[in-house]
């Protein structure tokens, strides 16, 4: 039985040495020391780069782990749930980082293990920029976090491993969405959160590869629309396509095609909206302040 006093950190990485090295850092530098690290690598290159940049966290037991088959942040995340000691998860996906107190703060709102699961709030941030993130509220319910993400993300979740492998982790099929799809299903069961209101995990904005790309974000929604097909309201329904359609206007190239769009959207969403995706955009136009 794995002890429930003992934490484990789960990062998954993909061809990604230098970032991947600043989230580990991040980790070696908590208030609250995890009692391992668990690198999971599914890159077919590289890997030589990568441990290289993860073996200087002294003081805390490193596994580096490759794997074969699929790609995908949600199966590697599973492999080290899997394999870990620590009866409580952590995971930190590869171009983010955490504020130093971060595992402190979620070990103490679970307390006692009445709190399986601890959500904290996050920060966007790019360089020395920064910006506000997503605020996940407590007491959200099943039906509530459907369709809209409430601010889970792969980097700001602490769990019981029990209950982690018990509803399945992540879902590999779903190359995003997987961070939805999984607290879906832990409300789904009935299970509780916590909720830690401070911005102590810092999420990478950038422009290089990233697990989700536009064309893969359009994929995972229609996977995610058909996986919960049973359960989604007609509002759900638009939500997703809008989003699905949010996602294919990031990809183009002309005015032409972006207004057809952005009508696309607004015949779908409505311009309620509408509005808030571009308040979201200016949300994440990040401002020159220290993350």
């Amino acid at each position: 039985m794995s002890p429930p006093n003992k934490v484990s950190v789960v990062v998954p990485t993909h061809n990604r040495p230098q970032l991947v090295a600043e989230a580990v850092a991040s980790i070696c530098a908590q208030t609250r020391s995890p009692d391992e690290l668990i690198v999971v690598d599914d890159a077919e290159t590289r890997a030589d780069d990568t441990l290289g940049e993860v073996a200087g966290c002294a003081g805390v037991p490193l596994r580096y782990v490759t794997r074969t088959g699929p790609t995908g942040a949600s199966a590697s995340r599973n492999v080290g749930a899997e394999m870990a000691v620590g009866g409580v998860l952590a995971f930190c996906d590869d171009d983010d980082r955490w504020a130093p107190d971060y595992l402190r703060r979620a070990i103490e709102a679970m307390g006692d293990g009445a709190v399986p699961l601890v959500v904290t709030w996050s920060r966007y941030f790019d360089g020395e920029r920064a910006a506000p993130g997503t605020s996940i509220q407590p007491g959200l319910g099943f039906d509530d976090v459907l369709a809209t993400n409430p601010g889970i993300t792969g980097s700001n979740i602490v769990v019981r491993r029990r209950e982690y492998l018990a509803i399945g982790g992540f879902d590999p099929d779903l190359p995003v969405s997987n961070d939805k799809d999984f607290f879906a299903r832990w409300l789904d069961e009935g299970l509780a959160y916590g909720v830690v209101p401070e911005e102590l995990v810092l999420r990478r904005m950038h422009d290089g590869e990233r697990l989700g790309t536009s064309a893969g974000r359009q994929l995972a929604l229609r996977r995610y629309e058909e996986k919960w097909s049973s359960r989604l309201t007609r509002a759900d329904r638009r939500h997703l396509r809008a989003m699905a359609i949010q996602a294919k206007r990031a990809d183009t190239t002309t005015t032409w095609a972006r207004l057809r769009c952005t009508a696309r959207f607004l015949a779908v969403a409505g311009p309620r909206r509408f509005q808030q995706m571009r308040e979201e955009s200016r949300r994440r136009d990040l401002t020159y302040t220290d993350p």
